[in-house]
């Protein structure tokens, strides 16, 4: 299956983005509703920006959303970007298409938004398989509690992010 990666930029892409998120949810968080996933996308259409991926005839497979800066710094820490989400359909997990996706995204940091010298994200330490796979390619810098229990925290200088992924580009 071909997939291309793209940047979320019209209200038909918006509008696919919002349908796949909502569809998926539970695969976010169990505990998700409706009116949660709704304040998310609001927030990433207003505040961030979101890539996603489709198939050949054009279904999101998965979505990234990102912020320049972060909410504890409003925003102003414009040198960081903050991978906030990253969700994918069940037919593409265990496949390249993170990899692909990730790779894409880094791209569009360094060729849409001067001045970003570091990448941070962060996913549940209840997820062992996303903390190792992190852990591939940057690194963790420590732990905080989060709205829905605890996070690790990862985070690297741009040039070594794209370097650690570059081994990567290849099979993508």
């Amino acid at each position: 299956m071909n997939i291309e990666c793209k940047r979320c930029e019209t209200d038909q892409e918006r509008a696919q983005v919002s349908l796949f998120l909502l569809k998926n949810r539970r695969d976010f968080h169990p505990s998700f509703t409706v009116q949660d996933i709704m304040d998310l996308i609001y927030s990433y259409m207003t505040e961030g920006h979101a890539i996603y991926i489709a198939d050949d005839q054009g279904a999101v497979l998965g979505v990234c959303a990102y912020y320049i800066g972060t909410r504890e710094q409003q925003f102003a820490d414009r040198e960081r970007a903050f991978l906030d989400m990253g969700l994918s359909h069940r037919s593409v997990r265990g496949t390249r298409a993170f990899v692909k996706g990730l790779i894409y995204l880094i791209d569009q940091l360094e060729e849409q938004h001067d001045g970003i010298q570091e990448v941070c994200f962060r996913t549940l330490t209840e997820k062992r398989d996303l903390t190792r796979m992190y852990a591939k390619f940057a690194r963790l810098v420590g732990t905080m509690e989060g709205p829905l229990g605890e996070e690790s925290c990862f985070a690297e200088s741009l040039p070594e992010l794209k370097a650690n992924l570059d081994k990567f580009r290849r099979f993508s």
